[in-house]
């Protein structure tokens, strides 16, 4: 959608994204207080208000991403590679 996002890196989000774009927050918390994890969402939050310019291109950048690398045609075509490199492996 072009739209820069701010997400937990934990899980499947660190696996997608990068600093180009998007912001990964630590999911830390100290003595079960969630207070690091909430100032640095609010610190991102703030980051990308005050930046017209910084969503712009993160939005731009995660949007080219997703096309090069996680499109379903991209992904089927990157599943029969493999799967054709395994078959001719097991033919030598």
């Amino acid at each position: 959608m072009g739209i820069p996002v701010i997400a937990t890196k934990w899980g499947g989000p660190a696996d997608y994204l990068d600093q180009s774009c998007g912001i990964l927050i630590e999911p830390t918390c100290r003595d079960l207080l969630l207070d690091p994890f909430i100032n640095d969402l609010a610190q991102a939050m703030v980051k990308m208000a005050k930046s017209p310019e910084l969503r712009q291109a993160m939005g731009k950048v995660g949007r080219q991403r997703v096309i090069d690398n996680f499109d379903w045609e991209v992904k089927m075509r990157k599943m029969i590679d493999v799967y054709q490199e395994a078959i001719a492996r097991t033919k030598t």
